[in-house]
């Protein structure tokens, strides 16, 4: 459910807590309370932050032996009445979800705003100097298949949850639209999460969503160190200087200050550069990104091809990966055309109805492969689509403009970047900016470029599969 979604992300944000972490959906909310296992997934490309996925786990479930903490249990109310109303595009990854659950014909408008009232939240947290001793002697169960694939795994890590906020009574997400014509609708609830859209509606529904009472917004958690593979011995792993403060401290896989990216002008970016190096400098350099133009054409179709090539670099690296039945992957990509010859350049081979990964000597163009679709995952349907069309001519202008945006910079009417691509006349590259919520607008008496926030969008991916899509 969107809306959640939403919510449970724009809370995290407006508490200004660099230790919480977002619920992703609805039914993961049970997998974050006190003492659920988290898994920590550090990504292999430096512009990506460390992923916190849930499990089905709770820690008792991994140890050979359970720790008791009920009592070291602390609840307190973490805010009084949580209230706001952020605006959402409809081409962004979370505004084209919301807008799809809720119905809004996207032809209408370009953006709508979310009303959350989600009323009052309690915190409960385990001081993590309790949580330490009690883990003191403690050992994981190494015969648990799950254990078994964190050892051996060099990125993946286990996590425990320490904190919690969640909502003190229920909340009802109630969306109604009627047929007017021109209208000013708005969806309504107690206590909610609601949109409101002005424009053309050609659509008459209802939906509600509802909210239990104890549901959880955000999470807190401290990574396990197993100290010993064999044995399972684990502990917790926190540097010495924190042992005196609260968990509520913790800095735990926040994002740094600084941006990944090394050039502050937005072009000649040598890291990204670096890291795309073996795929710009390919003689099948040209065939490649052909190849993604036509996936982008389904846009849909690059999550199955982005699971592909991850467990083929997971195989590369020595893991156990089953290999996946061709007839599987044919259902998943249906119409999309240039997976099959991405695939055949880049080392697959299609065995006896299943597809093989490549060998070592396809390590290198098999990698940045692997992080184009990554990073493509993370644009919207609209986005991608908009980004197949872009040409190179683009680049110089679209690179320095999400520069700016990534900063908090707005780009003033007359840069000459700018009027090189926002022009009176409708292109590509100026396609792809209104896709992803650029527009103008006026800031102290002068008109700038700004982009409009969207809470799941990922500039640096944008950035990223701008800089690979649209090079010569």
């Amino acid at each position: 459910m969107a809306l959640f979604e939403s919510a449970s992300k724009q809370f995290v944000k407006d508490t200004g807590r660099r230790s919480l972490h977002a619920v992703p959906d609805l039914n993961s909310s049970e997998c974050c309370r006190i003492l659920c296992v988290i898994e920590r997934k550090k990504s292999r490309w430096f512009w990506r932050s460390t992923k916190y996925l849930t499990t089905p786990f709770v820690l008792n479930e991994l140890l050979t032996e359970p720790v008791d903490l009920k009592e070291k249990q602390k609840e307190e109310v973490f805010i009084t009445d949580y209230q706001n109303n952020p605006q959402f595009h409809v081409s962004g990854k979370l505004g084209a979800k919301i807008a799809k659950d809720l119905g809004i014909d996207v032809s209408t408008t370009d953006s709508f705003v979310v009303k959350m009232n989600i009323g009052a939240v309690n915190k409960t947290e385990i001081r993590w100097q309790d949580m330490f001793s009690a883990l003191k002697g403690k050992r994981l169960n190494v015969d648990h298949e799950f254990v078994q694939a964190i050892i051996a795994s060099k990125r993946r890590s286990l996590s425990v949850v320490c904190e919690m906020l969640a909502t003190t009574g229920d909340t009802k997400m109630e969306s109604e639209l009627q047929v007017e014509g021109d209208a000013d609708i708005e969806t309504t609830g107690i206590p909610m999460a609601s949109g409101k859209v002005e424009g053309s509606v050609k659509d008459s529904h209802q939906r509600s969503f509802i909210i239990p009472k104890g549901t959880v917004l955000g999470y807190g958690c401290y990574r396990l160190r197993i100290v010993d593979k064999d044995q399972g011995s684990v502990e917790m792993d926190i540097d010495k200087e924190l042992e005196d403060k609260d968990v509520t401290d913790a800095v735990d896989g926040a994002p740094t200050a600084a941006h990944p990216f090394d050039q502050p002008d937005g072009q000649n970016d040598s890291a990204l550069k670096s890291e795309f190096k073996t795929l710009l400098e390919s003689p099948s350099f040209g065939k490649i990104i052909e190849c993604f133009r036509n996936i982008l054409a389904s846009p849909g179709h690059i999550k199955p091809l982005r699971d592909l090539l991850e467990d083929s670099v997971l195989s590369l690296d020595g893991e156990k990966v089953n290999a996946l039945k061709e007839d599987a992957f044919l259902d998943s990509m249906g119409p999309c055309q240039g997976w099959r010859e991405l695939l055949d350049i880049i080392g697959f081979q299609f065995k006896e109805g299943k597809i093989q990964f490549p060998n070592e000597e396809f390590r290198e163009i098999v990698l940045p492969c692997n992080a184009l679709a990554i990073s493509l995952c993370d644009l919207s349907d609209a986005q991608c689509a908009a980004l197949k069309d872009v040409t190179p001519g683009y680049l110089e202008p679209l690179l320095y403009l999400i520069r700016n945006a990534m900063y908090g910079r707005s780009t003033k009417e007359d840069d000459p970047q700018l009027k090189r691509i926002f022009t009176h006349a409708a292109n590509p590259g100026k396609s792809f900016l209104l896709s992803l919520g650029f527009a103008q607008v006026t800031e102290q008496g002068s008109k700038v470029l700004a982009l409009k926030p969207d809470p799941l969008a990922s500039l640096e991916d944008i950035y990223v599969a701008t800089f690979v899509m649209c090079q010569k």
